[in-house]
């Protein structure tokens, strides 16, 4: 028997040993459905959206005054060439800003009646920013949210 036709006797007799790459996939699948299903009856959807909001969706540091007059300013530009309907849900018009003015690293905030800690929202027709935008800030309903 020739060296070759042993080597392919071998390989023949290992079929289906080793794992495919779609098996390992869909059993990486299957742990992540599993976990899901286990948080959805642990502790129910509102908690798994709280719990993912604050890791991805909220950052505690507030941007500068600088930063925001600019992109108030860019905002102004872009909405004077819309519609009057378009001109009230611009950015200019609708985009909070979260400022840190005392510079402490955080967005500036006060406590609310429950006791919760609130962000302040700052609005570019504001008295804070105060970025004056012919044309667009008469269609604007938002102004600072501070106390």
């Amino acid at each position: 028997m020739k060296k070759s036709d042993v080597y392919k006797k071998f390989l023949a007799d290992k079929k289906g040993v080793e794992l495919t790459l779609n098996t390992v996939i869909i059993g990486i699948l299957a742990v992540v459905v599993l976990i899901v299903i286990i948080a959805f009856f642990l502790g129910g959807t509102a908690k798994v959206k709280d719990t993912v909001s604050s890791i991805f969706g909220q950052t505690t540091a507030g941007q500068s005054i600088g930063l925001a007059v600019q992109n108030c300013d860019l905002y102004c530009e872009q909405a004077q060439g819309w519609s009057e309907t378009l001109k009230k849900n611009s950015p200019y018009c609708t985009y909070a800003f979260k400022l840190d003015l005392d510079n402490d690293g955080e967005a500036d905030s006060y406590t609310d009646e429950a006791g919760k800690k609130v962000v302040n929202s700052y609005y570019c027709k504001g008295s804070t920013l105060g970025v004056s935008c012919p044309g667009v800030e008469e269609q604007c309903t938002k102004e600072d949210k501070t106390e």
